[in-house]
């Protein structure tokens, strides 16, 4: 157990790497005292200044000490152990459950590489056709996205756009897709409300600016969140999560079968 002013005189990364540990020490089944090692970890996570992933002392569930422990595995600069990662995407399947939409997320400007890696995660687990990247968007060799991507990057169509946004304007308009930005414009209807084109590319970007210009402009329509507490947005990943439900359950009641 680390004493507070010892741990604080780590440098971020080594701090996150400890935490990362940790966990790791939890995901492996190497420590009885699991309620014990959560209150340190709440404990080292407080200190750290980031409580952004809570764990449950009272429990002890696989999956949010995983996505925590791939948390601060990026923060430290790291990818996951590769003997952890095989044994948590064991239950991956062979291949999709239906065909992919003919949908693609286009990131512009997305820094976080695990934001970034959580959206590839969340665009195969909605079952989107592709992933753009466009601008400084942390690319899958970044070792934060391919944490949080946990071997999504390896199989989703991933392309990297060196033209940026003039680039994904022309390809969109090639494949006949339609622009769709995702942003917290008042005058832009709500996820539920809003009439979701057969095909197209959901723009996302950077969560403090939003959108650059010359990307909203190339937009055929746009869609916003409902914010119903104090902040006016919520993280970019969760708040693609959220829109890439929505596409899915718009396909689906098109096509009850949920076939593409």
């Amino acid at each position: 157990m680390f004493a507070e002013a010892k741990f604080r005189s780590l440098s971020a990364p080594h701090r996150a790497k400890k935490i990362a540990e940790l966990l790791r020490s939890l995901i492996a089944n190497e420590r009885e005292d699991w309620k014990r090692a959560l209150v340190e970890y709440r404990d080292l996570c407080r200190w750290a200044g980031d409580e952004s992933h809570p764990l449950d002392p009272q429990t002890l569930q696989l999956r949010p000490t995983a996505e925590a422990y791939l948390f601060w595995r990026g923060q430290a600069g790291l990818g996951p152990e590769r003997d952890l990662i095989s044994s948590l995407n064991s239950g991956d399947r062979g291949e999709r459950a239906a065909e992919p939409l003919p949908w693609i997320v286009w990131m512009h400007n997305l820094r976080s590489g695990h934001n970034v890696g959580s959206a590839i995660r969340t665009a195969d687990c909605m079952g989107l056709g592709g992933v753009w990247l466009s601008g400084y968007t942390a690319p899958t060799t970044n070792a934060s996205v391919r944490g949080a991507a946990m071997g999504a990057e390896k199989w989703m169509p991933v392309r990297r756009l060196e033209g940026g946004i003039p680039e994904a304007v022309a390809e969109a308009a090639r494949l006949g897709l339609e622009i769709v930005a995702l942003e917290t414009d008042p005058d832009a209807p709500l996820l539920g409300e809003c009439e979701w084109p057969e095909r197209g590319v959901l723009a996302i970007g950077n969560e403090e600016l939003g959108l650059e210009p010359a990307a909203l402009e190339a937009s055929g329509r746009r869609v916003r969140i409902p914010m119903y507490g104090r902040k006016a947005s919520m993280n970019v990943a969760n708040a693609f999560a959220l829109a890439a439900w929505e596409i899915r359950r718009a396909r689906e009641r098109r096509t009850p079968s949920g076939k593409a």
